[in-house]
């Protein structure tokens, strides 16, 4: 999951990750229920996503995509495929068999590309390893500025994707902020917590409120605290 701002006044994309396990209260579910923040898409599709993340994090979330993972095998190889600096070898069967993606520089088609964005147990950083790697492969398709790229990429997800988005609103965001072509990365950083047997990211309060105040500021919003059921809680508990 990823919230991305532009700004045509800064010329920035920025790629925000949240954690698929991080521990937040679903917004449209009554009583006050706290899950796995993937858990919204799971129970409530788009809208109650949304919802969750912009209460999480208060900001205003104006639209979303939902993109299939075969789509982004299909996108790359539309593309002639991409090539990225591997930090590791990527290995099948837990990294056991054969040499899926080389460490270094290596260029990747559709399918390995779907490897090295999905891969996780490898990784010494986990989810958040993973996070990085997803935002990598965005910010190397980003960076295929012809026409030609972007009109392969636009047909190749015709099929895998949802969204909200209008076709007069895609038009108006080539058209107003085709120049944010400067891709900042960033992810909010949780701690594991173990609650009712199953592994959750807890985020302090710190931590909600730089990232708020990161995207706040991205949109021009002057920046709030955060008054939620992640700040409460963390408030009577002293390890956040």
């Amino acid at each position: 999951m990823m919230i991305a701002t532009l700004n045509p006044h800064s010329q920035q994309l920025l790629l925000e990750s949240i954690p698929r396990d991080t521990l937040t209260q679903i917004i449209g579910l009554h009583p006050e229920t706290l899950q796995k923040i993937n858990s919204a898409y799971n129970i409530g599709s788009s809208k109650m996503a949304k919802q969750t993340v912009s209460k999480l994090l208060n900001v205003p979330i104006n639209y979303y995509v939902t993109l299939n993972m075969g789509a982004l095998e299909k996108i790359i190889n539309d593309v002639g495929g991409i090539t990225i600096n591997s930090a590791f070898t990527i290995r099948d069967d837990n990294g056991q068999g054969k040499i899926l993606v080389h460490r270094g520089k290596v260029h990747l088609n559709g399918k390995q590309a779907l490897v090295y964005a999905r891969m996780r147990h490898q990784d010494p950083r986990g989810d958040y390893g993973r996070q990085q790697r997803q935002q990598q492969i965005i910010k190397t398709l980003l960076s295929l500025h012809s026409l030609n790229n972007y009109q392969k990429i636009l047909n190749s997800i015709a099929g895998g994707m949802q969204t909200d988005l209008s076709f007069d609103d895609m038009v108006g965001l080539l058209k107003n902020y085709h120049n944010c072509q400067q891709v900042v990365n960033d992810h909010l950083q949780g701690r594991t917590a173990m609650i009712n047997g199953s592994s959750y990211q807890v985020v302090a309060t710190k931590e909600l409120q730089r990232v708020s105040k990161r995207i706040r500021k991205q949109l021009g919003l002057k920046s709030q605290s955060l008054n939620n059921a992640e700040t409460r809680l963390n408030q009577v508990n002293q390890l956040f």
